[in-house]
């Protein structure tokens, strides 16, 4: 009888706790609400997992635990319903506002201790500190290899990844904001510098104001401020030489050089990012420098259209005139059967590569060509003061009689234009300095006089 009476305990307890065990668990989850307009409730935390189910922005989520998938990143373990049937499966944790308390315990353990260090250094080269956790925020501060931040507190980014909120010294103040934590170390890098002020002025020791400067990679913008971001001054090739006015630190972190150069007899100022720039003119690999001539092709016809691959069907990379001046690489059989010539040149500044049909060049300029040119500049030289319109599909007017200038307008064929000058540019070639209405409103500049007619 006694033995009875204890079973029949046991069994009352064990319904007991199968009762309250739900009431727990609901309890430790959270809910969310998915983000996006659709999403996929997979099987398993992988991209790669069946579908389960799919749910629409604003459904409402239980989740249950969090976990990290194959992919690196934190998903949620949920249940949901779909379409009145009750579902179980796994979402990616940036797809879904969470609200509440969530059970998890792969949660902590994926995060670091860093935020517990004294200070912290910036691993990468180049680090941006952003307002929040996510890589959509906005960008405070830049920050170099070695670079020294105090951290404050850890957090789960909305990309499911660890940040580390901290506060630095940027541009002499004081900043705070969120780098990721696989981004930062508690040992400086080796080869780094702590003094970041030592760093920066490293660089600039041996220039002084009116040193002469050279460009050491094959081509680099100038900036009108310390940025990327800035407009574009001009462009300059490697070789090519500027004048040192002073040295100033980017928003990047890094040192950048004001110089002061010429362009068809016009001076233009801007900032350079000082690891282009040399005092030793050996160095920068001046493009004066001679190369056989057997590396390089002339344009024998009118005009043509270069390709990325060897096949009339393919991308135009760039348009070349009669006389232009290639650098051959290799030919090889089209897919129309003919023969292609890799060839490459120079555009707006920088190297362009793509292929031409062989037989459109030839080793040196003809006796034809140069007429041609010759004729064309006798022609121009009597366009002062004349209305003329675009000759090619589309034309950029620059800023100065050169290629490595700024685009100051594209004009389409047959656009109207009056020719106000006509001179000599850097690249021996004829351009007329023309007016013309653009958007609206009246502007100046130059195109090369071979686009007009």
């Amino acid at each position: 009888m006694g033995k009875k009476i204890m079973r029949g305990f046991a069994v009352l307890g064990l319904c007991c706790m199968l009762l309250i065990l739900p009431v727990f668990q609901s309890a430790a989850a959270g809910t969310g609400t998915v983000k996006n307009r659709a999403l996929n409730v997979r099987e398993k935390a992988s991209t790669s997992s069946s579908i389960v189910c799919k749910l629409s922005k604003g459904d409402k989520v239980t989740i249950q635990s969090d976990t990290k998938g194959t992919d690196g990143m934190k998903w949620y373990e949920i249940s949901c319903t779909s379409k009145g049937v009750s579902k179980k499966g796994y979402v990616r944790a940036d797809l879904v506002t969470a609200s509440g308390d969530t059970a998890s315990s792969s949660s902590s353990s994926s995060t670091s201790n860093l935020a517990d260090a004294d200070k912290l250094y910036v691993k990468g080269s180049s680090v941006r500190v952003r307002d929040r956790a996510s890589l959509n925020g906005e960008v405070v501060a830049g920050l170099t290899k070695g670079s020294e931040v105090s951290p404050k507190k850890s957090k789960t980014g909305d990309d499911g990844k660890e940040w580390i909120k901290v506060s630095c010294i940027f541009k002499g103040e004081k900043v705070q904001g969120y780098i990721r934590s696989d981004l930062l170390t508690k040992e400086q890098p080796a080869g780094t510098v702590t003094d970041n002020t030592a760093n920066n002025s490293a660089s600039s020791a041996s220039y002084k104001d009116g040193d002469t400067l050279y460009v050491t990679a094959s081509a680099v913008r100038v900036r009108r401020q310390p940025s990327t971001s800035e407009t574009v001054v001009a462009n300059l090739l490697q070789g090519d030489k500027g004048t040192y006015i002073k040295e100033k630190k980017g928003d990047d972190g890094k040192n950048w050089i004001k110089i002061s150069f010429t362009i068809n007899e016009t001076k233009y100022q801007g900032y350079v990012s000082a690891q282009y720039l040399t005092k030793d003119s050996s160095a920068a690999g001046n493009s004066n420098t001679n190369t056989s001539d057997d590396e390089y092709r002339y344009i024998s016809v009118s005009a043509v259209r270069v390709r990325n691959t060897a096949s009339d069907s393919a991308n135009i990379v760039g348009n070349l005139l009669q006389g232009d001046k290639v650098k051959y690489k290799k030919e090889k059989k089209g897919d129309d059967g003919k023969q292609w010539t890799k060839i490459s040149f120079e555009m707006n500044g920088e190297r362009v590569h793509g292929y031409v049909h062989s037989d459109t060049l030839s080793k040196s300029k003809t006796s034809s060509d140069q007429t041609s040119t010759s004729q064309t500049s006798n022609n121009n030289a009597q366009n002062s003061g004349k209305t003329m319109k675009v000759r090619p599909g589309v034309a950029n007017v620059r800023t100065a009689a050169t290629t490595t200038s700024g685009i100051a307008a594209k004009l389409p064929s047959g656009t109207q234009v009056s020719v106000v000058s006509e001179n000599t540019g850097a690249d021996g070639k004829k351009w007329s300095k023309i007016s013309f209405t653009y958007n609206g409103n009246s502007a100046t500049g130059y195109i090369r006089s071979d686009l007009l007619n």
